[in-house]
C-alpha cells in the first residue's frame, strides 16, 4: 500500500489524508516527463551543453536516450540507490532488499515495450522510489511546519506584500505530522485569538508570509496582516497556544527572523522610499530592521535607498538576504546574495552584484558603437534574482531560489558557493532543477519551485507548484502534501526538531536603546589602501588619487505618477537617483583613508584625482550606523585573494579621522543644476559669448542634456532603453567629468582659451558631471517642488537629512582611538 500525503481539506484537529491522491500526483508526474522529452525534440531555450556545464547532477537532465517517463524515473532512481549505496548509512538488508526491487523493474522495464505496460511500471517504479526516498537517513524528524502563503506570480517588490492581482487571503501556517506515514495536517492557528497588542482577541484571517521556527523548535514568528491590510510581525508558543503580536503602527513589517541574541530580523517599509522603478503606492521601500523578542526598540540595520527580502542566518552567524541593487545602472543588474552582521554592519555581497558585461567601454569596442548592444545582455547569462537563501548544514553553501524581476517568487532551485570567485555568470551556481529555466531571462521558464530547505548539498525540502515535496539533486521528486492548484501554495518549510544556533556575534553600533551608552564613539570610515582593486578596477596609469568623495544617495519618494517622463525628472538619463555631494576627506599617499562618517543615510564613494575629477565610482550603495566603524580594504578589491598584510600601520589611521570638507563654497547643500552650476558658472562665463553663436547651446539643462556634452551612466543612451550596454561596473577614467565633452572643450579647443574661471568654478563644473550630470536633487509626490528644483531652489528632501547637520556626523560624540576599536 503506497502512503498517501495529500488532503483537500483543513479543520483545527489533524486529518487523515486521503490515499488516492498519491497516484494522482504520479499521473502528473507522467505527464510533465512526457512533455519535457517532446520539449527537448525541439529544443530552443538555453543550451544544453551550457545546462549540462551548470547542471548540479546531470541525472536531472532530460538525457538524448530517454525514451519515456519510466525510462527518467529509473534512471534516477538507479542514481539515487547507488547514492545511499555509497554513503553506507542504510542499513545493509533494506540496501539489499531495495537492490533486488530494482534490478527486477529495469529489467521488466528494458523488456516491455507496450505502452500501457511501461506506464504501469512507471507507477511500480514510483513506488520503489518513494521507499528509498523516505528511508533517507536524513529524515529523522516525523514533523514538518510550513506555511500557506499566496501564489501570486507579480513583481518581487510588489509580491512580498501581497499588494498586487492574483493574491488571496487566507492560508497561514501548517503542521504536517508523522509525513512518511500517514500523514495528517494541522492548522496551529485555528481558533486562536491574539493575546497582546492592538489585535487582541481576534484572530488572524488576512494574508500569511515569511514563517519562521525558532531554533529550539517551540515557537513560530510570521507576518499576517489585520483589518488594515498592513502587516504586522507575530510570535505563537506551539506549546501553549498563545499568539502574541509583536509589531504595530502605519508601516508594514514582515520577514522576521531570530537571531542568536534573542532579537528579531525583519524587513520594514520604516526607512521610507519608493521603488524607483514603477513609482506605484504598492511599490514601497523596505529594508533590514530589527527589535527585542518583545517587539520593543526598534531599530534600522540598513538605510539602503531600494529592496531587500527575506533574511536568513548563516552559520557563521551573520544575515544574509537579497538586495536589489542599482545605482547609476540598469534596474535589472541585481538582486542577489548579501550578508551582514546582525546589527547591520558591514553589507557586503560576495555573488551576483557585478553581472558581465563590467564595462560599457571596454577596449575592444570603439566609441561609436557605445550602446549598440553589441557587449550582450548580462541578465541572461545568470538568474535574474536569487530569493531565499538558506544555508546547507555542514556546509558552505546556500540553496537559493532563481525568480524574475517581474514573476514572483517561484522558479528554479540553486546551489550557491559563494567561496568560488564570482566570474559575473555562472561560476558560483549550480542549477538543482536545470530542466527549469531561469524566469524573465530564459525561455521557456515556468514558476515551479520555491523556498528550499536544505537537508544536506544533496536532499531537500521544497515547494512544488502548490504542494511541497522531498527533492535530490538527481531530479526525484516525492509529494509530501499537495493541496493542487488553488488559493495557496505551501512554502517556507521547516523539520520540526531543535537545530544548532549560530554564534552571537557582539554588536558594535549604538542605535535605539544602546545610543545613550557610555562607550558610543564617533563613527568613521576607513580605507587600508583605495588603490586595492581587482583587473576592473585599475586606475589608469599614472593617476595619483588624492581626495574620496563621499554622496549621499536619496530615496526616491514619488509615488503617484508613473510615465518615462516621471523616472527621467532628475536627470535625462532615466532612473538616475538624486543626490546631496557631501564633501571629500584626504587620500594619504599610501592610500589610504580615515575619516568621520555620515550615520543613517545611503552613500556612495569616488576617487578623485589631482584636478578633483572622479577616476572611480561606486554603483553601489553602503551606509554607517551611529557609532561604527566602517573598514575596507580597497576598492573593488579581490574579496577571494585575501587581504596583503601590511608593512606598516596605514598613514591616515597614524591619527584622528580626517573632517570631512565641502568641495565647493556653498558647501553640501541639495543637489541643484542651476545653483551648483549655471548661475554661477556658466551664466556668468559662457553665456553672453554664446548668444553669438546660434549653434552653440544656450547652457539651460535641455541644451546640455547629450551623453557627448554631460554624461549620464557611462556608455548608455540616455533612456537606458538599449539593453546590455550598461556595464554593472564603472570604467575607471572613462566616465563623468574626465569623460565628458564639455571638459573636453573646455580645456582642449582654441574659442575657449581665453576663458577665465576660477578653482570654485572649475569644482563645480567638475561635481555637476561627476554626479551624472543631474539636474536636481530628489523627487516627490509634489509636482511644484520638482517645479521649483528646476527653476534653481535648492530644496531639501524629506528624508534622511538633517538640515542643521547635513553630512549626518556624529558631531556630540567623541572620537575613538587608534582607527577604529
Amino acid at each position: 500500500m503506497v502512503p498517501s500525503v495529500v488532503l483537500s481539506c483543513f479543520a483545527s484537529r489533524a486529518e487523515t489524508v486521503s490515499r488516492r491522491d498519491v497516484q494522482d500526483v504520479w499521473n502528473e508526474e507522467y505527464q510533465e516527463l512526457a512533455e519535457q522529452i517532446e520539449r527537448l525534440k525541439n529544443w530552443d531555450g538555453v543550451p544544453r551543453e551550457r545546462l549540462r556545464a551548470e547542471a548540479l547532477d546531470p541525472q536531472a537532465l532530460i538525457l538524448p536516450d530517454d525514451k519515456d517517463p519510466l525510462a527518467i524515473v529509473i534512471r534516477r532512481t538507479g542514481a539515487l540507490l547507488q547514492h545511499f549505496e555509497k554513503e553506507e548509512r542504510l542499513a545493509a538488508p533494506l540496501i539489499a532488499e531495495f537492490s533486488t526491487r530494482f534490478k527486477q523493474l529495469a529489467a521488466s522495464a528494458a523488456s516491455t515495450p507496450n505502452a500501457e505496460a511501461r506506464k504501469t511500471l512507471f507507477t511500480e517504479a514510483c513506488q520503489l522510489r518513494r521507499k528509498i526516498a523516505m528511508a533517507n537517513p536524513l529524515l529523522d524528524f516525523d514533523h514538518i511546519v510550513c506555511m500557506l502563503e499566496q501564489p501570486g506570480n507579480a513583481r518581487i517588490i510588489e509580491q512580498a506584500r501581497a499588494c498586487y492581482r492574483g493574491h488571496r487571503k487566507g492560508g497561514g501556517p501548517i503542521v504536517i505530522r508523522n509525513f512518511k506515514s500517514q500523514a495528517t495536517i494541522e492548522k496551529p492557528l485555528a481558533g486562536v485569538p491574539v493575546a497582546s497588542g492592538p489585535w487582541q482577541g481576534k484572530e488572524l484571517t488576512g494574508f500569511f508570509s515569511g514563517l519562521e521556527l525558532s531554533y529550539d523548535s517551540k515557537e513560530l514568528l510570521l507576518a499576517a496582516t489585520t483589518d488594515t491590510d498592513v502587516w504586522r510581525v507575530f510570535r505563537f508558543n506551539m506549546a501553549a497556544k498563545r499568539l502574541e503580536q509583536l509589531t504595530d503602527g502605519p508601516h508594514d513589517d514582515f520577514d522576521p527572523c531570530l537571531l542568536p541574541s534573542g532579537r528579531i530580523v525583519f524587513t520594514s517599509t520604516r526607512r521610507g522610499g519608493v521603488g524607483r522603478c514603477v513609482l506605484t503606492p504598492q511599490s514601497l521601500t523596505y529594508t533590514l530592521h530589527s527589535m527585542e523578542p518583545d517587539g520593543s526598540d526598534v531599530v534600522c540595520l540598513s538605510f539602503h535607498e531600494t529592496n531587500e527580502w527575506q533574511p536568513a542566518l548563516s552559520h557563521a552567524g551573520k544575515i544574509v538576504y537579497t538586495r536589489w541593487d542599482y545605482l547609476d545602472r540598469h534596474w535589472g543588474t541585481a538582486h542577489h546574495f548579501w550578508q551582514c552582521f546582525p546589527d547591520g554592519r558591514d553589507p557586503r555581497n560576495y555573488h551576483g552584484n557585478y553581472p558581465l558585461p563590467w564595462s560599457a567601454m571596454p577596449k575592444e569596442v570603439p566609441p561609436e558603437q557605445y550602446g549598440t548592444g553589441r557587449l550582450g545582455y548580462g541578465r541572461k547569462w545568470r538568474p535574474d534574482v536569487e530569493i531565499a537563501f538558506r544555508p546547507v548544514p555542514n556546509s558552505p553553501k546556500y540553496t537559493a531560489t532563481a525568480v524574475g524581476h517581474h514573476e514572483g517568487f517561484s522558479g528554479s532551485l540553486v546551489l550557491l558557493d559563494p567561496r568560488i570567485p564570482d566570474d559575473g555568470k555562472m561560476a558560483q551556481l549550480k542549477r538543482i532543477t536545470p530542466e527549469y529555466l531561469f524566469p524573465e531571462v530564459e525561455h521557456p521558464a515556468t514558476h515551479a519551485y520555491g523556498t528550499a530547505w536544505p537537508l544536506n548539498e544533496d536532499f531537500y525540502l521544497c515547494n512544488f507548484n502548490f504542494g511541497l515535496y522531498l527533492l535530490d539533486r538527481f531530479g526525484n521528486r516525492e509529494v509530501i502534501y499537495d493541496p493542487g492548484p488553488g488559493a495557496h501554495r505551501v512554502r517556507d518549510p521547516f523539520p520540526m526538531r531543535p537545530r544548532r544556533m549560530p554564534p552571537e556575534l557582539p554588536v558594535s553600533t549604538w542605535q535605539g536603546k544602546r545610543a545613550g551608552l557610555a562607550d558610543h564613539r564617533r563613527a568613521t570610515i576607513s580605507v587600508a589602501n583605495v588603490y586595492d582593486t581587482d583587473a576592473a578596477g585599475k586606475l589608469p596609469e599614472g593617476v595619483k588619487v588624492k581626495w574620496m568623495r563621499i554622496v549621499q544617495a536619496i530615496p526616491q519618494m514619488l509615488d503617484n505618477w508613473f510615465s518615462l517622463q516621471s523616472v527621467s525628472q532628475i536627470s535625462f538619463a532615466t532612473d538616475s537617483i538624486g543626490r546631496i555631494p557631501l564633501g571629500v576627506v584626504p587620500v594619504e599617499e599610501d592610500g589610504s583613508v580615515y575619516c568621520e562618517a555620515p550615520v543613517g543615510k545611503a552613500i556612495y564613494f569616488q576617487l578623485l584625482d589631482e584636478r578633483g575629477m572622479a577616476v572611480q565610482s561606486m554603483r553601489s550603495a553602503t551606509f554607517v550606523h551611529p557609532g561604527e566603524h566602517l573598514s575596507c580594504q580597497g576598492c573593488h578589491e579581490d574579496k577571494w585573494a585575501g587581504a596583503p598584510q601590511p608593512r606598516s600601520r596605514p598613514m591616515a589611521l597614524r591619527g584622528p579621522p580626517s573632517k570631512i570638507v565641502p568641495e565647493v563654497s556653498s558647501g553640501a547643500i541639495p543637489f541643484n543644476y542651476i545653483q551648483l552650476v549655471k548661475a554661477p558658472v556658466f551664466d556668468k562665463k559662457c553665456v553672453s559669448c554664446h548668444q553669438k553663436h546660434p549653434k552653440a547651446p544656450d547652457m539651460s539643462y535641455a541644451s546640455l542634456a547629450r551623453n557627448d556634452l554631460a554624461f549620464s551612466y557611462p556608455g548608455e543612451n540616455p533612456s537606458l532603453e538599449t539593453l546590455g550596454v550598461g556595464g554593472s561596473r564603472t570604467t575607471p577614467g572613462r566616465f563623468g567629468a574626465r569623460a565628458s565633452g564639455i571638459m573636453k572643450s573646455l580645456t582642449t579647443k582654441d574659442y575657449h582659451k581665453d576663458l577665465d574661471m576660477s578653482d570654485d568654478d572649475w569644482r563645480r563644473l567638475t561635481l555637476w558631471l561627476d554626479l551624472n550630470s543631474n539636474e536636481i536633487g530628489w523627487i516627490g509626490n509634489d509636482r511644484s517642488r520638482i517645479a521649483a528644483q528646476k527653476a534653481g531652489e535648492a530644496l531639501w528632501p524629506p528624508i534622511d537629512i538633517d538640515r542643521s547637520n547635513p553630512t549626518g556626523v556624529e558631531n556630540a560624540y567623541p572620537v575613538g582611538t587608534g582607527g577604529g576599536r
